[in-house]
């Protein structure tokens, strides 16, 4: 299947505090950029044969983008940078699509969430961490995502 990375939007708190990001999908964690982190997981996946990163434009030349098959602006909404980045994908071929800020992502878990999807024969499947799981294996370690599996910002 196809894999398309969303690592678009403009500069936020996070990346401010490295002067030079796009934004903080960019930010290294142990040396290594968050989105080439789930472009690695996502290439070690077996299911995923195609990535399409979606970046500002002026991140596009980025080598933390080097394991992306195709590079792809983003918009300046996040549905325009999705947009971006399914425009001439098969509509009738599965996909996944990652978020850039997923620094523990392992193809492991890419493939057992994809194999959960399958089984269920889904349209569409999210996957969620819940606060207290992320926390437990990451302590002090902040997670929008998992707060928003918790309803805090929904």
């Amino acid at each position: 299947m196809n894999a398309v990375v969303l690592a678009g939007g403009p500069p936020d708190a996070v990346s401010a505090a490295s002067p030079g990001l796009a934004n903080k999908a960019f930010l290294p964690i142990g040396g290594v950029p968050l989105v080439a982190r789930v472009i690695a997981a996502l290439r070690a996946a077996p299911e995923i044969d195609r990535i399409v990163a979606v970046a500002p434009h002026a991140a596009l030349a980025s080598t933390a983008l080097a394991g992306a098959d195709e590079r792809r602006p983003g918009g300046a909404r996040m549905v325009e940078s999705l947009q971006s980045g399914l425009a001439g994908l098969p509509p009738d071929q599965l996909m996944l699509l990652a978020v850039a800020d997923l620094p523990v992502l392992t193809a492991a878990a890419i493939a057992e969430f994809v194999a959960g999807a399958r089984a269920r024969d889904l349209d569409v499947a999210y996957a969620i961490v819940h606060q207290r799981d992320h926390a437990a294996r990451f302590p002090g370690v902040p997670d929008t995502w998992a707060k928003m599996a918790d309803g805090r910002f929904c």
